[in-house]
């Protein structure tokens, strides 16, 4: 009788053991399920961290290529980008106390901006070019374009516009001998298009009713289908 009864019980203790093991898997498994659904979750939250990142990333690449891209055209380009408090008034533009607040702004934002206007030549003068004499490296040719000054009316007030590397004085492009007597070619009148970055801005004091406004250039480039620059 005894031995017919240890079978039972062997099997009812192996199925508690059973029952006690199942228990403990569940509970694992849920374990590790939460687990799972816990790094899913990050996953999920740093790709949608990442997609908001490139499109800052983009918006801000698109708003520097729009940035760069754009060149100053005139005078009037760069006096338009001066604040409301500074912009010129009619008839004379801006008065003692406040030329002076735009001379310092002008001493700071525009320079190393981009330049770009396409400007008629007053004339130019070709000759040679007296350093190549000392040394051979140097191009031999000189061609010294002056620009001719434009005229712009702007919220009332007349305005001259200069275009130079220096002051007044005319831009110097150096080359040889096929680019020298291309330039020889241009005349009075011929419009050229003139590059570069913003060396100076300077205002000049009103006179008869006009202000002129000098646009000094650093790295320019004068540039014509009659220039060959080869």
């Amino acid at each position: 009788m005894l031995r017919k009864l240890q079978v039972p019980l062997a099997a009812l203790c192996f199925l508690i053991g059973s029952t006690v093991y199942a228990d403990e898997g569940d509970e694992e498994l849920a374990a590790m399920r939460k687990r799972v659904a816990a790094l899913e979750q990050q996953v999920k939250d740093l790709k949608s961290q990442i997609a908001e990142s490139n499109a800052a990333l983009e918006e801000e690449r698109a708003k520097n290529a729009t940035s760069e891209s754009k060149a100053f055209g005139s005078a009037v380009d760069i006096l338009k980008a001066l604040p409301d408090d500074l912009q010129p008034k009619a008839p004379d533009g801006w008065d003692k106390f406040t030329v002076t607040k735009v001379v310092e702004w002008m001493q700071k934002n525009p320079i190393g901006e981009p330049f770009e206007a396409k400007v008629k030549v007053q004339n130019v003068d070709v000759r040679q070019n007296p350093a190549a004499r000392v040394n051979k490296s140097q191009p031999e040719w000189i061609a010294t374009f002056m620009l001719k000054e434009r005229d712009y009316k702007y919220r009332g007030v007349a305005f001259t516009q200069t275009i130079s590397h220096y002051g007044t004085q005319p831009i110097p492009v150096y080359g040889n001998e096929q680019f020298a007597r291309s330039a020889e070619k241009i005349k009075a009148g011929h419009s050229v298009r003139i590059t570069g970055t913003i060396r100076k801005v300077v205002i000049g004091a009103e006179t008869s009713g006009r202000r002129k406004i000098q646009v000094w250039l650093n790295d320019y480039a004068i540039e014509s289908p009659k220039l060959d620059q080869k």
